[in-house]
Order: structure tokens, then sequence, then C-alpha cells
């Protein structure tokens, strides 16, 4: 309290008395306010106006300098309205004359609370100014007119714009690529007239400008928040410049393999076609011939009394038929030389014959309704991809029936594949890594299609895979 006259002091002790448990330090004059505020430490200060050689002004200017933070009341006589008024103007918290005790107690309250709430508010400021600074990502946050209210220093080292260049300035104007600004204009008058936004609460990927000029990839997360009325929005912001460097060379990568994927697989292709045609022609006219050697030697050699000689020229000749079927056999299987004589509807009849000679599974071919010419590649990877499911529909899911389905629809051959085998689940293969089933999704992919397979234990495995027919497919082979 400072106060020259002890009983007015008294006077405003025995008011308080009753309200407040305080203790009272009395300062008569500036060096033992001074002394009060270094040792005391007061709570409140109670300040009457006119003291000798000092007075309120001063002593509301030294609290002031010493960032004190605490209420300041003058308690005073006599003062004119307009001094009260400048000293609540100067940081004072309220007056009260001297006749008019009764409203201290209401007053000290009055500013205690007000304090307190200052106190908790900047504390509130610090630790958000605090998380905000700390955080990973830029934060920036815009009112409804689209200006720009908040920028941490992520934001500052992300975008090149200081907090002080950047605050008050309109986000279109800063951070915004031209060819977005009209979407984000729109955006803004949408949410004012709805209070709904297509961007809000969501992860998405769009491009940033820097303070130079250089635009940049971002991944953003918009809030909005409400707060007593006033709307605003609040981004988070992340520079996803190296991961989309990333992602483009790890790409670059994958169809780089693919690309050498499908050139081993056109080698492996070609390869398959001349040892098949070499086996077929060569291997295939000299056992024709060995055949044919046989049956001259049977009829020239007089073997009348050697029933032995006789019996393994038979079984000599019998071996050479068995091996021919077999060699044929292995030719076909290299590859079929109906697929590049005919094409793929008949190669893929007579493996269906044959696969349901050998397997004992009963196969229902539902070919095209119309004849397509399709590139020769095209052709070999359909056909591998129902070797491939076919073998795995006989060996694995031990089906009775197979159902392939070949079929034109919305500029787009659809190959259909189902059996009624015993399934798998989907989960479980997936995380062994089938090589078969790898391959047929590559070789889908290496025509531009979809592959897609669907099967659950019990229920059988359904294979769909979707070719683009473009004009070149349809007009003739490439």
């Amino acid at each position: 309290m400072l106060e020259d006259d002890l009983i007015d002091a008294d006077i405003v002790q025995w008011a308080l008395k009753e309200h407040f448990p305080c203790i009272f330090n009395v300062a008569i004059n500036k060096e033992t306010y001074c002394e009060a505020l270094d040792q005391f430490h007061p709570d409140l200060i109670l300040a009457d106006n006119a003291l000798p050689r000092f007075n309120a002004k001063e002593a509301l200017e030294i609290a002031l300098e010493r960032s004190l933070n605490i209420p300041f009341i003058l308690v005073t006589g006599t003062v004119s309205e307009e001094f009260a008024a400048n000293i609540i103007r100067l940081g004072a918290d309220d007056y009260i004359l001297k006749d008019r005790l009764a409203r201290l107690p209401a007053s000290i309250n009055a500013a205690l609370q007000k304090k307190r709430s200052e106190v908790a508010v900047k504390h509130s400021e610090d630790v958000r100014r605090l998380i905000m600074n700390a955080a990973l990502d830029a934060i920036v946050c815009i009112d409804t007119a689209g200006i720009i209210t908040v920028w941490n220093p992520q934001a500052e080292n992300m975008f090149g714009w200081s907090e002080k260049e950047i605050i008050g300035r309109q986000l279109t104007e800063t951070i915004i690529p031209g060819h977005y600004r009209e979407a984000h204009n729109k955006g803004l008058n949408h949410y004012q007239q709805t209070g709904e936004g297509p961007v809000l609460n969501k992860v998405i990927e769009i491009t940033a400008l820097h303070h130079s000029g250089k635009e940049f990839p971002i991944e953003l997360a918009i809030v909005p928040i409400k707060k007593s009325g006033d709307d605003f929005f609040c981004a988070f912001i992340r520079d996803i410049t190296l991961r989309k460097i990333a992602e483009e060379k790890l790409q670059n990568s994958y169809e780089e393999i693919r690309r050498l994927a499908s050139h081993l697989q056109d080698v492996r292709e070609e390869e398959r076609l001349i040892i098949s045609r070499e086996i077929h022609d060569q291997l295939g006219q000299q056992l024709t011939v060995m055949k044919m050697d046989i049956s001259w030697l049977k009829k020239k050699l007089v073997l009348t009394n050697n029933q032995l000689a006789q019996e393994k020229l038979d079984e000599l000749n019998t071996m050479m038929d068995e091996t021919m079927k077999t060699v044929r056999k292995i030719a076909a299987d290299l590859r079929p030389s109906l697929l590049d004589d005919l094409g793929l509807g008949a190669a893929l009849e007579w493996h269906l014959t044959e696969f349901e000679k050998r397997s004992g599974v009963a196969v229902h071919n539902i070919g095209l309704s119309e004849e397509i010419s399709l590139p020769i590649a095209t052709e070999t990877g359909l056909f591998r991809i129902i070797q491939e499911s076919l073998t795995n529909a006989a060996r694995y899911a031990k089906a009775k029936n197979i159902i392939v389905k070949l079929e034109k629809k919305d500029k787009q051959l659809l190959l259909t594949i189902q059996d009624d085998g015993i399934g798998f689940d989907q989960e479980k293969i997936a995380a062994k890594k089938t090589f078969g089933i790898v391959g047929m999704r590559e070789r889908t992919a290496m025509m531009g299609g979809s592959y897609n397979m669907s099967s659950m234990p019990g229920k059988g495995t359904t294979i769909i895979v979707h070719v683009p027919l473009t004009a070149k497919h349809v007009s003739g082979k490439e």
C-alpha cells in the first residue's frame, strides 16, 4: 500500500480485513515503495495519488517497467475524471475514492480475476507458440477472408517468407500457384455459404509456391476451427519433394524392370518357337525316316524262322510311334503351331481338349462370338495365362469343372476362368508371393490390361483378365 497518511492506511486495512486474509506492507515514499517491490513481492498494489515528491502515476510506471503484471488500484481522496481515465489508460486496473471504500473489495476481486485470466491466456499463448515452433510440419492459419494469421518457423523455412513479411497478407498472393487460386477462392465462398468444403479434414497432395517463384509438391491437411463465432482454417503442410523424387525413381526402375521382363518374355517365346520348330521339323523328320527304314527292313528281311527278331522289330516300330507322339507333344507344349498358324481360338480349343484328356477335368470352352485379330504378343500372353490357370486348377484346386470364357465387352477383351475347386485364402497366398500368380499379373500388365483373382476356401476360384482392344488390335496382327 503506497500511502503517507497512516490513519488512512489503517482505515483501508480495516475495510479489507473481513474480506481478504492478507499481509500489508505500507510504503510512504518512492524509496520504501521500490524496496517493497524488491523484497515484499506484492500480489496487489493500492496507491494513493499524491505523496511528497512521488505520485501514483510514477508508481504505476515503475511497476510496469519491472513487468510485475499485478493489479494496480488507485485509492485516493479526490481525483479528476480526466486523471482517472488517463491512469486507467496507462495500465491501472481501477480507482476508488476513500469515502467509498465499500467498493474496494469488489474492485480487488475483479482486478485479481482479470490478472489471472490474462496470465492464463498468456500461458496458453506461450504453450501454443512452443507447440507451433516445435512442430515438424509447416503450420499456416488463415481467416475466412483468406488472410494469413499464423505462420510458424517451419513455414518460414519451407516457403521462404518470414513471419513479419507474410502475416496479414492474402494466401492467394503468396504460396498458392496461379492455376489453383480460382479454386481456392471458390472453396472459401462455398464454406462461407454452407460451412462445408471438399478438401477439409482430408490429406491431399498438391503443389505450392515458394517465395522465389518455384513450385514444389506438398502434402496438405486443412482443419476448420470455430472459436466464438470467429472461424479460421489451420493447414498442416509437409514438403514431399524428396518423396516424389524417390517415387519417380522407383516408378522408373519398376518400368525398366517391366520392360526387361517383357523383353525376356519375348526372347523366351521366340526361343520356344525356334526349339519347337526344330523338334517338330528336324527330329520329327528323322524319326519318320527311321520308322520308314524299320518298315523297309521288315519287308526285305526274311524272319520267318526268327520270331524273336520279328517281335523286336514290331516293338521298335511301336516305340517309334510313341516317340513321335512324345516329340509332337513336347513341341506343342513349347509353343503350339496352331497359335502362330490359326490364332488364339484354334490353339485354345486344341489345348483345352488335350488338357481335358490328360487331367480328366471337364473344361467348358465359351469362345468369342466373332473373330478378332490380335497381336501375337497378346495372343501369347492370354494363352500362357490360360495354361497356368488350368495347371493350378488341376494340380492344387482339385477342380472337377472349369469354365474358360472369352468375350468382347466395351472395347475390351474379357477372359474369365472359373473353377469349382477347393479355393484358398487369398491373404495367405499373397504372403507366399507365388510366382505363378505374379507371372500372370505381370503378363496382363505387359498387355496393358488388368488382372483380378477372387477365391474363398470351398468356393472355387475365378480369374478375370481385361485387355484393351485398340484399333490396331481389331484391324489385324502387329
